[in-house]
């Protein structure tokens, strides 16, 4: 069994990011990793709290680049 994720619609824009040694990698991709990082193994984490807290991780680094272009 495979999962698709996907950040955005065809006719939208993903967000790309880079780290510290110049390689890029996606903004979802990279929110769903740390969530899952952090949650302890022993805490099993629902879709519903992945879904959750990916968007609110996504919407505190938009907020912050919206700060830094302003």
């Amino acid at each position: 069994m495979g999962i698709l994720v996907s950040a955005c619609q065809t006719s939208q824009t993903s967000i790309d990011m880079t780290d510290g040694d110049g390689g890029a990698y996606g903004a979802l991709s990279n929110a769903i990793k740390t969530v899952i990082e952090a949650t302890p193994p022993d805490e099993p984490i629902t879709n519903r709290q992945l879904v959750t807290q990916v968007r609110e991780s996504i919407n505190l680094y938009l907020s912050h680049l919206m700060m830094i272009y302003r």
